[in-house]
This record gives structure tokens, C-alpha cells and sequence, in this order.
């Protein structure tokens, strides 16, 4: 039993050494969690119109329905796939795998003083929802109002995983068993993206 317990405490420390480095990348963009289902009404556009013999009739029998989507974060997707390029295997990885992402987030504009620099006091760790972005981190003058989205960390890993699973990098989010997700505030100098290191475990 001691060494039964002590086998399964070593395989709660990961070791760095028994993995086998695969990639590793940096994904520019504004990283962004898994949507949540949503639900929509649609129109019904046919419902025993064969039986009718009027528009008025025919309008009568249009009914709505409720139907489930999930909305896709198209433009970090499309982020992913561009960095990605050129590293998608002949055949998507099919074996235990440690995956390590480091998100970069733009920093609120409450996080800088008046004459724009960092306040000292400033946060490192990414840890509230949307929020609004400051104009030294804003693409246009238009985002200076916009928002920018954190989310929850298994939300972002969720998007990235189903996103390489797209792409045919691994033939399954199940393959991985062994990672560590960190979520932080771009520190001076520091483009928002994501640091992406992919590991095959022995």
C-alpha cells in the first residue's frame, strides 16, 4: 500500500523531463473563452401548407421554434489557425499530451494614472470579467471605449483545445492529461495573446 501511494504521488508531480517537447508558440490576438449556448427563435416556414388553398390559411399555420447554437469566436480561431500554420502534423497526435497555456490580456484603463503610466499597485493576474480597455492597449480610437473579454480559465482552455482539434492537431481534447493554464495582465512591452507549449508525456 506505502508504494501504491507513493506511485500515485508522483504522478500528481508532474515531471518536466519525462515530456517530450512538441511546439511552442505565441498566438497574437485577444484571447477569447467558449461561448455559452444560446437560444434563438426561428420561423417555422412550412407546416402543412399542402393542405392550404389561401395566403391567409398559409400564414395561419406558420409557427416559431427554439433552436440551440453556440457562437463562434471566429476572429481567434482564425488567430490560432494563422499562428498554427506550418506546424499541423501529417497526422493529428494521438498520444497522452501536456498542453501549457499563458493568456495576455489588455490591461483595464483603471490600471494607469492620468498621465498613462502603469499605477505600481497594478494587478499581475487577469481575474475580472470584461472590462474596459485603455487607450494604450487599444487598436483604434474606437476600442478606447470597447471591452475585452477574460472569461473563466477552463473556458479559454476549451476554446483552445476544440480550436486544435479543428485544425487536426490532436484527434482529441480527451489526449489531454497534464498542463497548467495561467491567466495574466500584459506586463510594459507585452502584446495580448496566448503562449501555447505542446508536450508528448512518456
Amino acid at each position: 500500500m506505502m508504494a501504491e501511494a507513493l506511485l500515485i504521488n508522483d504522478l500528481y508531480q508532474p515531471d518536466p523531463e519525462t515530456a517530450q517537447p512538441l511546439l511552442s508558440v505565441f498566438i497574437p490576438g485577444d484571447p477569447q473563452p467558449a461561448a455559452r449556448p444560446r437560444a434563438r427563435v426561428m420561423p417555422h416556414a412550412f407546416k402543412a401548407c399542402f393542405r392550404c388553398f389561401s395566403a391567409q390559411e398559409w400564414l395561419k399555420t406558420i409557427g416559431r421554434y427554439v433552436q440551440m447554437y453556440v457562437p463562434v469566436q471566429k476572429a481567434w480561431r482564425d488567430a490560432i489557425g494563422a499562428a498554427l500554420h506550418g506546424h499541423i502534423p501529417p497526422e493529428p497526435f494521438d498520444f497522452p499530451i501536456r498542453v501549457d497555456e499563458m493568456f495576455y490580456f489588455r490591461r483595464p484603463q483603471s490600471h494607469y494614472r492620468a498621465n498613462g503610466d502603469l499605477r505600481p499597485d497594478a494587478p499581475i493576474w487577469q481575474t475580472s470579467g470584461r472590462t474596459r480597455i485603455h487607450a494604450a492597449h487599444a487598436k483604434n480610437r474606437r476600442s478606447k471605449a470597447g471591452t475585452t473579454s477574460g472569461g473563466d480559465r477552463d473556458n479559454l482552455e476549451k476554446e483552445v483545445l476544440d480550436t486544435l482539434v479543428d485544425l487536426k492537431l490532436l484527434r482529441d481534447d480527451s489526449l489531454v492529461c497534464d498542463g497548467r493554464v495561467r491567466k495574466l495582465y500584459c506586463p510594459p512591452g507585452q502584446a495580448p495573446g496566448l503562449m501555447l507549449e505542446l508536450a508528448q508525456l512518456e
